[in-house]
């Protein structure tokens, strides 16, 4: 089985994302204590995908699950440039861990309007939304990565 992992800043959204990805709904959630492991049936291919939703990933946690991942989505406040900042060392730690590892920036709360732009344009990034896919769905995204 295929496996996808979120992982992130507090507040930047993940278990939104994830929610938007297997239920197509929007819940306004609290915090995600530690881990959530949820399975998302691709509708394009009937296929399952196993999601983690990583509330705290500490190093020790995603080190241990990186082998088995097909991608890793890190996901930041599109509105929060310190989000951004943690986003992008997140990135950079999987990258250490496993540098073959597909990952894939995500810029969360892309309806808000204001949308940081990338200090000095390093780090690209895809805009979503968990609340109003039409700002940019999880589930492009997704697909895209796994295809």
């Amino acid at each position: 089985m295929r496996q996808l992992m979120f992982i992130g800043p507090t507040a930047s959204g993940k278990t939104s994302l994830v929610n938007r990805l297997i239920d197509d709904s929007f819940v306004r959630t609290t915090n995600t204590v530690i881990m959530d492991c949820r399975i998302w049936q691709r509708a394009a291919t009937q296929e399952q995908i196993l999601v983690y939703d990583m509330g705290c990933p500490t190093e020790l946690i995603v080190a241990g699950l990186l082998p088995a991942i097909d991608v890793v989505f890190v996901v930041f406040d599109s509105t929060k440039v310190d989000s951004y900042i943690q986003a992008v060392n997140m990135l950079e730690s999987v990258r250490n861990i496993r540098p073959d590892q597909l990952c894939c920036l995500l810029a969360n709360k892309a309806d808000r309007g204001t949308l940081i732009s990338s200090p000095q344009g390093q780090t690209k990034y895809f805009q979503v939304s968990a609340y109003q896919p039409s700002y940019g769905s999880i589930n492009y995204v997704a697909n895209m990565m796994l295809a």
